[in-house]
């Protein structure tokens, strides 16, 4: 009875964390899916679909598994599965900060160790970088959570006197199934993972090595269900993985196109300088100083825990540099950097516990009851001084409850083309949003939604000819593609494009035709300058609030002031790019 009582005790602040964080994501949850890679993981969830590489089948089995089994409304539920897991990796790091904290032997009181460890997760589970990835649907917070429950089995495998076999494989199983989440962060904490465990001898160096190469093995399994999936062929199928050797090259990335200049050390320390900048505004400058004295602190006093933790933290905050070379402060820049921030967060705690010390170490006369409610008081206004400017500047940061912009955006783009037309993007943003709309609203699939830069691979112009049902031995060559495949698909259905500068050549057969340009051989667009001005979409804009609702809408409107430009109807598109400086400052975009 009585180690049940001391069981609940030391549950329920776990618990409490768990569901005040479930409360808080979820009534900032997306009510429908949000723009790019949310949108596309959507669309593929809804649709059976293969994202881009590399796939998440894992995700994409948890999250399907959710929206099957609870039946519950697909445009907010998904996000919900999101809030689901972010609050539970915040309640696993919580746990590991008390296990770290605990090792390090520097209070004895349980109490004390779950206050710091407390205050410590609190301030990462408001910032920005964690939240906004427990608010939408993506891969971030279910791929935290299997990091956190990795460090969490680790820790417990160092506390036990025995080596636990059960234990063990349970670590290398879950991490081969969180591989096939997000493989890059997950793969670049194997090393810090292994460490925490070979040093202490409590695995040896060669089983833990089989144990990684098991996982790979376990991972790959996965991945069949992206082979299956590609065998339907549905809507959203990226490198077409039906057959084994397919599904290779989309595993290793085979033809993704990318620069070498991101593996120069002048791309990472500029990358590492952006990376700066987004995470001291997370915990704060004062904040990030004290982590760094926590840091030399574990250093020098139990570099077992120190030296595994800071390589976790390193190659996590390097992944940055691998990840594509944003010009702005994409989101998914965020999620790569939830596991370097976590790291910090432990530091911080450490110190913070110490400076708690110190201040106890002052009151040394004075009655036990005082001196620890004097402490605890100081200790209690230092950390509000820390925490609170940071706190007070994300509290709510990542709230999307009310923004509706990208299943707007689609639905008003798909409603101008017509129907049972072949639909032509350029932006993968557009495309993506369209596959989602079509995946929650059946009405509007009579309408092939195509990207044109799939077309620079062959399965993307595979997927097209699927489109437009074009037998293999009537395949059209890639240097002709666009204008091959707008000839055969204009003979029996309506072409409706995206515009942007792929188009260019054929803007002069372009009509406006709401968001989008319907293809015509014979009409031509009798007044640009009328047209600019009864345009409705121009105002429209004006009512974007989020980052990426505004930063789609200014693609938009320089497409179209672009294509003005092309047909030499300078005063049209004047009216389209005076509109981008209004909406840019409302986001301070350069």
């Amino acid at each position: 009875m009585l180690d049940e009582i001391k069981y609940l005790k030391k549950a329920i602040i776990p618990l409490a964390v768990f569901l005040g964080a479930g409360f808080y994501y979820y009534h900032q949850a997306c009510p429908t899916f949000y723009y790019w890679d949310s949108a596309e993981l959507t669309a593929a969830v809804l649709g059976r679909g293969v994202p881009h590489p590399p796939g998440f089948p894992f995700f994409l089995i948890l999250s399907s598994a959710w929206q099957r089994f609870l039946s519950l409304d697909p445009k907010l539920s998904l996000n919900v599965f999101s809030a689901l897991f972010g609050a539970l990796g915040l309640c696993f790091w919580y746990q590991v900060t008390v296990k770290v904290l605990r090792l390090l032997r520097l209070a004895k009181s349980e109490g004390i160790i779950s206050l710091v460890s407390l205050v410590s997760v609190a301030i990462m589970g408001v910032s920005l970088t964690y939240s906004i990835q427990a608010t939408r649907f993506e891969v971030y917070s279910l791929n935290f959570a299997g990091f956190a429950a990795l460090t969490l089995i680790c820790l417990s495998i160092i506390n036990r006197e025995t080596p636990s076999k059960l234990l063990s494989l349970g670590f290398f199983m879950l991490l081969g199934a969180f591989l096939a989440v997000h493989n890059l962060t997950i793969a670049l904490a194997i090393p810090g993972l292994l460490l925490l465990v070979v040093w202490p001898q409590k695995m040896t160096l060669g089983n833990a090595l089989l144990g990684t190469i098991g996982s790979f093995i376990f991972s790959g399994l996965f991945y069949l269900l992206l082979l299956f999936r590609a065998q339907s062929n549905p809507p959203l199928n990226w490198g077409d993985p039906a057959n084994l050797g397919n599904l290779v090259d989309y595993i290793l990335v085979k033809g993704f196109v990318t620069s070498t200049s991101r593996f120069t050390l002048s791309h990472i320390i500029a990358q590492l300088s952006f990376a700066y900048d987004i995470f001291i505004r997370q915990i704060g400058p004062a904040a990030l100083a004290l982590a760094l004295f926590g840091f030399g602190y574990v250093i020098w006093k139990k570099r077992e825990i120190g030296i595994p933790l800071t390589l976790i933290f390193g190659l996590n905050i390097v992944s940055v540099a691998f990840a594509e070379n944003y010009f702005y402060e994409n989101y998914d820049l965020h999620g790569y950097l939830m596991i370097s921030l976590a790291i910090a967060i432990i530091f911080l705690a450490v110190t913070f516990l110490l400076i708690h010390n110190l201040i106890m170490s002052r009151f040394k006369g004075k009655r036990a009851e005082v001196t620890r409610a004097l402490a605890l008081g100081i200790f209690l206004i230092f950390a509000m001084l820390i925490l609170a400017p940071p706190a007070k500047d994300n509290f709510r940061s990542a709230d999307l409850s009310k923004v509706r912009g990208a299943e707007e955006y689609a639905g008003r783009f798909l409603a101008d083309a017509p129907d049972s037309s072949v639909v032509i993007t350029s932006s993968y943003n557009t495309y993506f949003c369209a596959l989602a709309y079509q995946a929650l609203f059946p009405n509007t699939r009579g309408k092939a939604v195509v990207n044109l830069y799939n077309w620079d691979h062959e399965w993307g112009r595979d997927e097209s000819d699927r489109a437009l049902k074009i037998p293999a031995q009537e395949k059209f060559i890639r240097t002709s593609y666009y204008s091959d495949f707008i000839n055969r698909a204009k003979k029996s259905h309506p072409v409706f494009i995206e515009y942007d500068q792929s188009s260019a050549p054929i803007a002069r057969y372009l009509i406006p035709r709401g968001m989008g340009y319907l293809f015509s051989l014979s009409d031509t667009l009798s007044d640009p300058a009328t047209f600019a001005v009864d345009d409705p979409y121009i105002s429209l804009s004006s009512k974007a609030s989020d980052l990426e609702s505004i930063r789609t809408w200014v693609l938009w409107l320089q497409s179209r002031g672009e294509y003005f430009t092309r047909l030499k109807c300078d005063k049209a598109a004047s009216r389209y790019i005076a509109q981008i400086d209004t909406l840019a400052s409302k986001a301070d975009l350069q």
